[in-house]
């Protein structure tokens, strides 16, 4: 902080008075370096839906891991990457859903099978993004090295379930009245072939 202060012909006081913390400011910088690899990957997207995501996800995470200075932080300053890490998780859940919304993923009823889009909750499944592209670039923090094609095959099992259409109530009421209809059969009814001749009223 003294460096900064120096070189922004400041006192300490005026810094801290400014940013609040080191941790605040470091924050900053953070959010500066990881939405401008956002924008890029953005810009430089090509499909739409759940391979749109992907796309954003892959270009922005090789971007993160390939920043010398990021990198160079989380190995030199672990415990303190991980305190700034959570002042620019709610920013990065925001930023994920206007991704779903840019590439059509937005939220849609979840018994409709016509259009694609997210039956889960928008937000939780940006959380759930975020924290699995975070383990990715700051895998160091974990004690394990990264692993961008296990990231993408998380990220898109995760759309995936996202998006199918559940069971509306009804189904899966008729489904279980079917299973407890079943498990109510006595077996010599199916042992002895007379289970059709029941089911007819015979």
């Amino acid at each position: 902080m003294e460096a900064v202060a120096h070189d922004l012909a400041v006192s300490r006081a005026t810094l801290y008075r400014v940013v609040g913390s080191r941790d605040r400011l470091l924050g900053e910088v953070l959010w500066r370096l990881a939405a401008g690899a956002l924008d890029q990957a953005r810009d430089r997207r090509t499909s739409d839906g759940i391979d749109g995501v992907i796309e954003v996800v892959r270009d922005f995470s090789r971007r993160m891991l390939t920043t010398r200075s990021l990198r160079a932080f989380v190995a030199a300053e672990p415990e303190t990457a991980t305190r700034v890490l959570v002042t620019v998780h709610r920013r990065g859940i925001a930023a994920v859903g206007a991704l779903f919304d840019e590439v059509g993923l937005g939220k849609r009823g979840p018994f409709d099978p016509t259009t694609t889009g997210l039956v889960d909750d928008p937000e939780r499944v940006a959380y759930l993004l975020v924290r699995i592209v975070e383990s990715l670039c700051f895998a160091e923090l974990a004690g394990t090295r990264p692993d961008l094609d296990l990231t993408e095959q998380t990220v898109r099992a995760l759309l995936v379930q996202a998006c199918t259409p559940r069971p509306s109530r009804l189904a899966r009421l008729r489904m279980a009245a079917m299973c407890l209809v079943w498990t109510s059969v006595p077996e010599a009814l199916l042992a002895e072939g007379r289970l059709p001749l029941v089911l007819a009223g015979a």
